[in-house]
């Protein structure tokens, strides 16, 4: 059964009243810094759900930031210059996150390459407090708010080429070598002729043995290589769609939507993403003829999650209790119907 929201009159849709709840919720995190949702709705005294989509709204306008940083799994609101106020937090950080904050904290710059592949992963996670620059093809994790004067002089000072005196030596002087001038051995005519002699008796020697040629050794022709079977991988079938997702992907089909990806599915329901017009959407998808407060909620989760617009698909058009549920949120959730 649909449980109608009941919003008093005063925050239904009234231009001047929406700008002051803005105004409102702008001066509470310009007083408090870094703030929940949760928090926010209390203090401007509006039902969460409206405080949500006051604060997406700002924060479309670049009125407001969000944080990577969770709290739970909800991030914090802040205005632009209140990013150190951050640090208020980090105990929501998971323990090497914890670990990488304190690193780069205390050492200001870091070369990636010097991490290990745990904090590599740790320090990404944290771009609140860890920002990357890339110096001579060398990427740096670097303090988000380290002044920019001592983050020059970090990086000049790890970057400075190291330039060592080199010494010549010089040539150790060798000795001079002087050729002292040999006596003339005197051999005799007849010592000399008698040397030619020998030579020759050698070398007929030599001429007349008879010469054994090598004949060269036949190959053993190596066995025949087996043939190897090939193995050829066969295509990898497409997941079968369950009934509902192929009724919801047809249907969008139909409406001109491109690059549908099935993100989730079950029998009665399914998220997707689609693009239109060059827009991204996130689609959640009902089996059911009216909207629920669960789809509602599903839905706001989703866009803050996902940060698209939200196209709530259903089997029939919202009724008058759904229209007025969704009338906050038409800017940002819209709903198409199969019929």
């Amino acid at each position: 059964m649909f449980i109608a929201f009941s919003p008093s009159k005063e925050y239904m849709i009234n231009a001047e009243k929406v700008i002051e709840t803005k105004a409102l919720i702008l001066a509470f995190v310009q007083a408090r810094g870094p703030s929940l949702p949760v928090h926010i709705a209390r203090d401007v005294k509006i039902e969460p759900l409206f405080a949500a989509a006051f604060l997406s709204e700002l924060f479309r306008e670049h009125k407001l930031r969000m944080s990577h940083l969770k709290v739970g799994s909800t991030a914090l609101y802040l205005l632009a210059g209140q990013e150190p106020q951050l640090e208020n937090f980090t105990q929501y950080l998971n323990q090497r996150e914890q670990e990488a904050y304190h690193l780069i904290k205390k050492q200001g710059l870091i070369a990636h390459q010097n991490l290990n592949p745990i904090m590599q992963v740790a320090i990404s996670h944290i771009p609140d407090f860890a920002q990357t620059l890339d110096q001579q093809g060398v990427k740096y994790w670097h303090y988000a708010f380290l002044p920019i004067e001592e983050l020059n002089a970090k990086l000049n000072q790890l970057t400075k080429p190291v330039i060592r005196e080199s010494v010549v030596e010089q040539p150790t002087p060798q000795p001079e070598h002087t050729l002292e001038p040999q006596p003339l051995m005197s051999s005799s005519l007849a010592t000399i002729k008698q040397a030619i002699v020998e030579q020759e008796t050698a070398l007929k020697a030599i001429q007349n043995k008879p010469v054994k040629v090598r004949q060269p050794k036949q190959k053993t022709p190596l066995p025949a290589t087996p043939t190897t079977l090939s193995f050829t991988p066969q295509p990898e079938q497409p997941k079968q769609l369950l009934p509902f997702t192929h009724t919801i992907k047809s249907f969008l089909e139909s409406k001109h939507f491109q690059a549908i990806e099935v993100k989730q599915e079950g029998k009665k329901e399914c998220t997707l993403k689609a693009t239109k017009e060059t827009i991204t959407y996130t689609l959640l998808a009902k089996d059911r003829k009216k909207l629920q407060e669960t789809d509602l909620q599903e839905a706001i989760t989703l866009l803050q999650s996902q940060r698209t617009p939200i196209l709530l698909v259903l089997q029939a058009p919202l009724d008058k209790k759904g229209l007025q549920a969704l009338e906050p949120w038409k800017n940002l959730i819209q709903v198409l119907s199969l019929t």
